[in-house]
């Protein structure tokens, strides 16, 4: 992505949020295994590479290391965001053409 959005962007206006989707077509946040690093691939290199999307992962594997209640309970909520957005990245590719 060239273009990434910062926290300091200001509010999520309609076109910011048009912006982000443009930027997730064609892409899904995966994991690598060895070192848990989150990133963003695209469909293709998913394919070719066998990149584990977020979504592949149980439950019980995502909160496997986590130390405490605080941690299951931030490990969950990270999930399901990533999850989601995947979600609805696979909803719009489709949709947009911009």
């Amino acid at each position: 992505m060239s273009e990434t959005m910062k926290k300091d962007d200001g509010p999520l206006t309609e076109e910011r949020v048009h912006k982000l989707r443009k930027q997730m077509k064609g892409r899904r946040f995966c994991m690598d295994e060895e070192t848990e690093r989150i990133f963003l691939a695209t469909l293709e290199d998913v394919k070719k590479y066998h990149f584990r999307l977020i979504e592949d992962y149980s439950m019980d594997e995502w909160i496997a290391d986590a130390e405490n209640d605080y941690e299951k309970w931030a490990f969950t909520k990270f999930y399901r965001d990533l999850t989601m957005i995947n979600a609805l990245a696979e909803s719009d590719d489709n949709k947009i053409e911009k």
